[in-house]
């Protein structure tokens, strides 16, 4: 019984060290940038650049095109809504813009930990290089409106691992 019960342990051990050498595993390719957030007095104005994800191989690559996600938050209540009225990325190596949107509408609602207006821009294809959101907004409350510019930098941030199959 017992020698059986060595035979079972030296073979998952057996196992849990041939499985990366064997290669059940996959790479990953991460071309990202890192999240950015500016601090108002009635809450916070938030992005973030995700990469489209492809496998080349035994790699997954995530980068061009980009999902833009931008996101409008406060703890306290806050009612109104968001209007973007302009939208553009520039390179900053280059100083050219890259991408250009404008005028988008969302209503301020009551989500999980706060207040927030969330965004979604698809398909952008930009080079993977230091990048610059150049955006100009309202927020709407009643009859009241305030109008604000934010600039926000998104600075690349390349990662390479690997990872267990089913991991």
């Amino acid at each position: 019984m017992r020698i059986k019960l060595l035979s079972k342990i030296k073979i998952i051990l057996l196992v849990c060290f041939l499985l990366p050498i064997c290669g059940c595993f996959r790479n990953y390719d991460v071309y990202g940038f890192k999240d950015v957030e500016k601090n108002f007095k009635w809450g916070i104005v938030g992005a973030g650049l995700m990469g489209s994800e492809f496998r080349k191989g035994n790699t997954i690559i995530k980068g061009s095109p980009y999902k833009l996600f931008l996101w409008f938050g406060s703890k306290n209540f806050i009612e109104g809504d968001i209007a973007i009225e302009d939208i553009k990325l520039l390179n900053k190596k280059t100083g050219k813009h890259i991408f250009e949107r404008k005028a988008l509408f969302e209503s301020i609602s009551k989500e999980k930990g706060g207040y927030f207006a969330n965004f979604l821009i698809e398909n952008i294809k930009i080079p993977y290089e230091n990048t610059e959101l150049q955006m100009t907004f309202q927020l709407r409350q009643g009859n009241e409106s305030s109008k604000y510019q934010v600039n926000l930098l998104f600075k690349t941030d390349h990662q390479k691992f690997r990872r267990i199959i089913g991991v």
